[in-house]
């Protein structure tokens, strides 16, 4: 087994209409725009430049991205139960959010989603994305150790490992901005100093246990 056979891909995943009605979401709510941040959301601008808007939780754009982000994860899970030595772990999806990557003026340098910095970021298992735009001219989510990329498209829904094996990167575009839905399946662990952010068990029924 190579390491890309665990970088899932589905096109077509999420519908056009819903892309846009994101999008749509996403910029009428201009007063919730903050800057991108990294690790325990330090604002790096050299190494993470976009706009994101990080949904309040239980309110109904929040509970779409969960039930899509359940969504994923099973479609995933059966991608990969026969020869993907996938376990059907009880996982949780948290940390949901919606950016805006400018073109020419966004991107995301190299990095890996989990640090021993904090429990919860320790815990995450999968990275989600979810395009919402046919970019052109660059914007790949690319894997350079690995010498993989993929390709933004709408709809698309990628899904990789959190593991330091997966470094990668959010490219500039030259030719259109780039709209991305993200989240992570984490596993089910306690976390009470993060009872009033998105602390998966707190804030959202973990729907994957009746999966294990």
């Amino acid at each position: 087994m190579k390491l890309t056979d665990l970088i899932y891909e589905e096109k077509n995943f999420l519908p056009a209409e819903d892309c846009e009605a994101w999008k749509n979401w996403f910029w009428t709510n201009t007063r919730f725009h903050e800057e991108g941040g990294v690790g325990m959301g330090e604002i790096d601008k050299v190494h993470k430049k976009c706009r994101q808007v990080v949904p309040i939780i239980g309110q109904d754009f929040w509970c779409q991205l969960a039930i899509e982000s359940d969504r994923a994860i099973n479609n995933f899970y059966k991608w990969g139960a026969k020869d993907k030595l996938l376990w059907r772990a009880p996982l949780v999806s948290y940390d949901h959010s919606i950016r805006c990557y400018d073109k020419n003026n966004g991107w995301f340098r190299d990095h890996i989603d989990i640090s021993p910095m904090d429990p919860l970021l320790l815990s995450r298992l999968y990275a989600m994305i979810i395009y919402l735009d046919n970019v052109r001219g660059g914007g790949e989510t690319e894997f350079p150790d690995l010498d993989y990329k993929c390709e933004p498209e709408q709809g698309k829904l990628l899904i990789f490992p959190c593991n330091q094996l997966y470094p990668h990167r959010g490219n500039k575009s030259t030719m259109d901005s780039k709209h991305v839905v993200t989240a992570f399946f984490c596993a089910d662990i306690d976390a009470p100093h993060l009872k009033q952010n998105q602390h998966p068990n707190q804030m959202h029924g973990n729907v994957y246990k009746k999966y294990t």
